[in-house]
């Protein structure tokens, strides 16, 4: 399960309406940014970031704070229990104001706190502002009355506050798991699904389009998903036909890819080639009729079932067309290598 956040709520809100999560939602390319939202004022793709939130640091904040309490209201105790009690909340706050961007306000109210211990720590603690040595004569075992901490508590519960108001407003959301998918694969790197050994022979845009329609996958964007998985696949089909053919061609349809993979098989001397593969040309006009051309429709629409099996169809058909294209290279090279029986 993946959990994240979005960071900014209010225009999205505005935008979106009832539209549902999961067909709004991009990914993109930045470090830390799982997904992306489309609308064009927010940055020059025209997409807001939706990053990761880290439930395990609110969960360790949670903890520093609830242990800090006790110490922190009790009317006594000794310089090294305030001291590190003061020290360890300095830390744990700093993290959070520079890491937990989803709470804006309460990063404020944080900076408010990390101010108050920071002026307790001079007061009573430290030399100096460098807070390299403890006060002359400073004691750090001994017992100190804590009504000089009252106004870090008062901090402490504003950000408590601020914390819970703004976790209540915060639209937060998790991935279910995708049957069969590792999710953060899905999410990430689905082209990890074609077989590393022919994945150098498949054209990176038809990479980036698989990537594409495994998030799609990953964010219930089922008819998304097809198209890019289709799209992928037409991509690695040019490429076929051009290795093949030897003829930088571009064709209209699928079907048209078809009957010119079908004229290349015949050969010119009633010699079968070995290239194309009739099973290529026939796992290809399969997706065209049974995949391709239904969901061009605009009243189609995939569900998770569908979308599931055609990325997995759109995987394997890509998987024999890149087969192909690793012995064609092999062959290529061997010529190249061998040429007159010579080494060039």
């Amino acid at each position: 399960m993946i959990l994240f956040s979005i960071c900014s709520i209010g225009p999205i809100q505005q935008k979106i309406g009832s539209i549902p999560m999961s067909k709004l939602l991009r990914v993109g390319e930045l470090s830390g940014v799982v997904v992306r939202f489309p609308f064009d004022q927010f940055d020059s793709r025209g997409m807001i970031p939706v990053k990761r939130l880290e439930v395990l640091d609110l969960f360790e904040l949670a903890e520093v704070f609830s242990n800090a309490r006790p110490k922190l209201y009790a009317e006594k105790g000794t310089g090294f229990d305030v001291y590190a009690t003061l020290f360890g909340l300095e830390n744990v706050f700093k993290k959070f104001i520079v890491e937990q961007a989803a709470f804006p306000l309460t990063r404020e109210s944080a900076s408010e706190a990390v101010k108050a211990i920071d002026s307790v720590l001079l007061e009573y603690f430290f030399k100096d502002s460098t807070r390299e040595k403890f006060k002359d004569g400073l004691d750090i075992s001994s017992e100190m009355n804590t009504w000089f901490l009252y106004g870090v508590r008062a901090k402490l519960e504003q950000f408590r506050h601020v914390l819970a108001v703004e976790c209540r407003k915060s639209e937060t959301y998790f991935i279910e798991r995708v049957a069969g998918f590792d999710l953060p694969m899905l999410l990430h790197s689905a082209d990890e699904n074609i077989h590393h050994i022919i994945r150098p022979f498949v054209p990176k845009a038809a990479l980036e389009e698989i990537r594409e329609a495994g998030r799609c996958l990953a964010l219930e964007n089922y008819t998304a998903s097809g198209f890019h998985t289709l799209r992928g696949l037409e991509v690695v089909i040019s490429a076929y036909y051009k290795a093949v053919s030897n003829k930088d061609k571009e064709f209209r349809s699928w079907h048209d890819y078809v009957e010119a993979l079908e004229e290349l098989a015949v050969g010119t001397d009633g010699t079968r080639p070995k290239y194309p593969s009739s099973k290529a040309a026939a796992m290809i006009d399969r997706m065209r009729e049974l995949d391709r051309n239904p969901l061009m429709h605009p009243s189609d629409t995939l569900d998770e079932m569908s979308a599931d099996s055609l990325f997995k169809l759109g995987i394997i058909t890509i998987t024999e067309l890149a087969k192909d294209l690793r012995d064609m290279a092999s062959q290529r090279e061997l010529k190249l290598i061998a040429k007159d029986g010579e080494v060039v």
